[in-house]
């Protein structure tokens, strides 16, 4: 299995301009609230819920590097 050292929060922002979704988009596709996914995304938030990576995967797809 290979391993990649990307951090999450740069596989999101790769994935959101991949599919040209604002932060405000994605909020609303995952149903996550805009100001937690912000405080992920600027690195203020200290973890994510697996309802959180669940609903990201199911927009985005599978995020795990083949």
């Amino acid at each position: 299995m290979r391993v990649d050292n990307r951090s999450l929060r740069l596989e999101i922002e790769d994935q959101m301009k991949l599919h040209g979704y604002s932060l405000n988009k994605v909020a609303e596709l995952t149903g996550i609230n805009a100001g937690n996914l912000s405080m992920v995304l600027n690195g203020r938030a200290r973890a994510m819920t697996i309802g959180h990576l669940d609903a990201l995967a199911e927009v985005f797809g599978n995020l795990l590097p083949a």
